[in-house]
């Protein structure tokens, strides 16, 4: 009897396992992926920004059917569930916390999707924007990526406070501690401390870039304390070993002419003391000048890669050397410069 009833068993649990396999099959077929909502009390009584919104939809009776509506959206990260109401509003960001940009709205639930770590690095993750669109609460400093295309984890130091946050960035020069006379291997590879002044690497900023539509940021700050800033949208390099500098005419508050802006680098290549890619036939720029950057037909209307000189030294014209721009402060030798991009 007992041997007649394992066997009963047996042939249960096999039509059921037969039967889940088929229906497994069936949903891998269809491409149907699950995707996994966390309740957050935190953001109770809250709803995303009009801006940020997805859809909002009316007659939903219940969380679970509400999540099934932001997964089957491509463009919803998270959803506010309002069970008085039966409305659900999704979201194209997982906002964070209150602080962020998000608008209350009374009796309103909160699901997000797994919010991203430092230490766990999801294939999703490809730069700062993605992690400040996951949580918008996130501070600047370090955080790892993996990079869309060759799937390298890398560290990389992310501003999440200025002009909206989530800018990678590529060039932070503030105190001279670095270095910046350094060989093409070097300037492809990245060198220095990204907590302090460092070069991320251009084989890094080339794949980054090339993600997307990206802009390009510079932040500017004189010797006098005065502050300026350049963008510039359709950011992107060429790839190795030139490294080609391209970018359309942005926005400034920096009062100057176009021939004496970081746009008069554009279409220029890299150069460095052991690689001269520059146009100047009887001139090596990045020798003379003592760095890496994109020099142009005069070498230079901007270097921020130069020696870190004085703050508001003033340069004899051709002199070696020197963090400059132009437009911003002349020939005086800057006390800072920071370059970083986003994804548009």
């Amino acid at each position: 009897m007992k041997i007649v009833m394992d066997y009963k068993r047996r042939t249960i649990l096999f039509g059921c396992l037969l039967t889940f396999v088929k229906i497994w099959n069936v949903i891998s077929c269809t491409g149907i992926t699950f995707t996994k909502y966390h309740y957050d009390p935190s953001l109770a009584g809250y709803r995303c920004i009009p801006s940020e919104t997805a859809f909002e939809v009316d007659d939903v009776f219940d969380p679970l059917q509400c999540g099934k509506l932001c997964h089957l959206g491509n463009i919803c990260r998270s959803v506010f569930y309002k069970p008085e109401s039966n409305k659900c509003i999704g979201c194209r960001v997982n906002p964070g916390v209150p602080n962020c940009d998000i608008e209350t709205s009374s009796g309103s639930n909160y699901f997000r999707t797994k919010p991203f770590y430092r230490d766990k690095v999801p294939a999703s993750v490809t730069d700062c924007k993605d992690i400040f669109e996951n949580d918008c609460s996130s501070p600047s400093g370090l955080y790892n990526v993996t990079l869309w295309k060759s799937k390298k984890i890398l560290t990389v130091f992310c501003d999440m406070e200025t002009a909206g946050g989530g800018w990678t960035v590529f060039q932070n020069r503030f105190d001279g501690s670095v270095d910046f006379f350094r060989n093409s291997s070097e300037y492809e590879n990245g060198f220095g401390d990204k907590s302090g002044e460092f070069w991320l690497g251009l084989k890094f900023v080339q794949e980054m870039a090339s993600h997307g539509k990206t802009e390009l940021r510079l932040d500017l700050t004189a010797g006098d304390g005065r502050t300026g800033y350049e963008t510039f949208p359709n950011f992107k390099l060429d790839n190795s070993p030139n490294y080609t500098l391209h970018l359309d005419p942005g926005t400034t508050n920096i009062k100057r002419g176009v021939n004496v802006s970081f746009s008069g680098h554009d279409g220029y290549h890299f150069s460095t003391y052991d690689a001269d890619r520059d146009v100047m036939s009887d001139y090596h720029c990045a020798e003379v000048h003592t760095t890496g950057w994109w020099f142009d037909d005069t070498c230079q209307r901007v270097n921020l890669n130069g020696v870190y000189s004085t703050p508001g030294e003033a340069r004899i014209e051709g002199a070696a050397g020197a963090i400059i721009h132009v437009a911003f402060d002349g020939l005086k030798s800057l006390k800072s410069a920071r370059m970083m991009f986003r994804r548009m």
